[in-house]
């Protein structure tokens, strides 16, 4: 399945679970073909707490036995079918966990590391078309 999990960090954009470089990454997923889908998860999420994580839930390939109450997304939009122009998925995380206000202040930042991965996709493939969900 084609997808890309990336994390908003307090040092900057990382790849969820890997050391390796956000930004190689990008460069490498922009080079398919098909739609760019951009997953944005919303309030009481946070990838770097595990029970909270939306690449474990809301984002998960599958359906997780502890997850049953939350949607995978990835199947219901075409991802994950086998078909080679089905397109790159992208799961966003930020940590919007805590009260109203510090997540607020992380949506911030989140939006400033999210308009870097559009304009990475975009200088790589500017005839990808890039959709959000959030």
């Amino acid at each position: 399945m084609p997808i890309l999990r990336l994390n908003s960090a307090p040092a900057g954009l990382e790849l969820h679970g890997s050391p390796a470089s956000a930004a190689s990454a990008i460069a490498s997923a922009a080079r398919g073909t098909g739609p760019v889908m951009i997953l944005i998860h919303g309030y009481k999420y946070d990838p770097g707490c595990a029970p909270f994580s939306p690449h474990t839930t809301i984002f998960a390939r599958t359906r997780h036995p502890d997850t049953s109450t939350h949607m995978q997304w990835l199947p219901h939009l075409g991802f994950g079918t086998g078909d080679r122009n089905e397109g790159l998925a992208i799961a966003f995380g930020w940590r919007a966990r805590g009260d109203i206000w510090r997540a607020r202040r992380s949506a911030r930042v989140a939006g400033q590391h999210l308009a870097d991965v559009i304009t990475r996709i975009r200088a790589r493939a500017p005839h990808r078309p890039i959709h959000a969900i959030t």
